[in-house]
């Protein structure tokens, strides 16, 4: 099939995609990864077969970038398939690709499984690595240390080593009573149920017990929810005004009727074993309003801890200057922090892109801003916010945790088609 004609067919039959994508990503979660037989798609897949590697290849690179995660999976299946018949094992790098849509779709045990199965026929440290982190997901933490002691040694097995290490103890140590009450909210689009699914297999993974909040599009931000934005709505085109309009719901919820502690993620990020003990029973500062705990903003350690975030922060803008989204993906709040960030937005409102931005530059005081890399994106931005004319002047207690409690799992979907 030539690029002209399957972008031919591929136009005139979106819609068919969709459906096609939809009954097989269904029967990927109910087979759990085993099986790619779906009637759905046996045509398309029938076409696909008869193409070079090259042409499938961009079939599947064209469907991850559209969202279409399950026939992106099928597309590279065809490879995967061919190579089998002709008694070869795919690349590494290809297995890998494969693998992670897996990933995407919440298939945590069909990754897992083919992970050590490929990599007993073509062993390679990076099948390991994944492998290794796929365990210690799921708090296998034996089975993890037996695949890193035949691993490398560079940063990332150290890593992996040191979160073992830190999230361990808490894992696995015995508790007395129930501990504080905990919400976990974890924000998705409606349509975005591959996002869902992966949330879904998540969060069951790490114990925890938590709620969907269906993402408002910007497009459908409800009247009653527009005083809360400085520009007319007709003139916002980036999706995460949708997402602030969501998360502050959130916030007026843990304010008005909330648990002790409320934890936010939203739907590419995957929460670590450790967070449900660490919500019920880790000692955390009595004054702390605001907890940041995502892979991005956090940094290694050997041990559990919580930190203020002016010095936290100072670590993130040396060890990462460049950065440019500090994600608002994995933080925790106290009632009184949901109830001063719903009365920061009613002063302020929402006025420029970025939840994640917004909420970091009221969780920080200004003369801590001074800790900070002065060459860094964080000071940067953050010291614009924090001195511009619009910013209500009232800042959580905020304190940011050693090492990661989420992990952000890049999932495909460009903020564009979020809208």
């Amino acid at each position: 099939m030539s690029e002209a004609g399957f972008k031919s067919i591929v136009m005139t039959t979106f819609a068919r995609l969709n459906r096609v994508n939809k009954g097989l990503h269904r029967h990927l979660v109910k087979t759990g990864g085993t099986s790619l037989l779906d009637p759905g798609a046996e045509e398309l897949l029938a076409v696909i077969g008869e193409d070079s590697d090259d042409s499938i290849t961009e079939i599947t690179h064209f469907f991850q970038q559209n969202n279409l995660l399950a026939l992106s999976i099928a597309a590279a299946d065809r490879i995967f398939v061919r190579r089998a018949e002709a008694g070869t094992v795919p690349s590494p790098t290809r297995i890998l690709h494969q693998l992670r849509r897996y990933e995407s779709l919440g298939l945590f045990e069909a990754v897992e499984r083919l992970a050590k199965h490929y990599g007993e026929r073509r062993p390679h440290p990076a099948l390991d690595l994944l492998l290794a982190r796929m365990l210690v997901d799921r708090g296998a933490y034996d089975a993890a240390l037996a695949v890193i002691a035949r691993g490398g040694q560079d940063e990332e097995w150290a890593s992996l080593l040191k979160r073992i290490e830190a999230e361990r103890p808490l894992v696995e140590s015995e508790r007395s009573g129930p501990g504080r009450s905990y919400d976990v909210a974890v924000v998705n689009l409606v349509q975005d149920y591959a996002r869902r699914d992966m949330s879904l297999a998540a969060m069951r993974r790490g114990g925890l017990d938590f709620r969907i909040v269906p993402a408002i599009r910007v497009d459908e931000i409800p009247a009653s929810d527009q005083g809360l934005f400085r520009k007319p709505l007709r003139r916002l085109e980036d999706g995460s005004f949708g997402n602030q309009a969501t998360q502050y719901r959130i916030w007026r919820k843990a304010a008005d009727e909330g648990a002790d502690l409320t934890a936010v993620f939203e739907d590419d990020t995957c929460a670590s074993m450790a967070l449900e003990p660490f919500l019920r029973h880790a000692p955390i500062p009595e004054d702390a309003e605001i907890i940041f705990f995502n892979n991005r903003l956090c940094g290694e350690s050997d041990r559990l801890t919580v930190r203020p975030i002016g010095e936290a922060l100072a670590d993130t803008s040396r060890r990462h200057p460049g950065l440019r989204a500090p994600g608002a993906d994995g933080y925790i709040l106290s009632r009184s922090g949901a109830e001063k960030l719903a009365r920061i937005v009613k002063i302020e409102k929402f006025h420029s892109p970025g939840t994640d931005w917004y909420i970091l530059a009221h969780s920080i005081r200004r003369e801590e801003l001074a800790l900070l890399n002065p060459d860094s994106v964080l000071f940067q931005a953050l010291n614009t916010r924090c001195h511009g004319a619009e910013f209500a002047d009232i800042v959580l207690n905020g304190y940011m945790t050693s090492l990661p409690l989420g992990y952000n799992r890049p999932l495909g979907a460009a903020r564009f088609n979020r809208v």
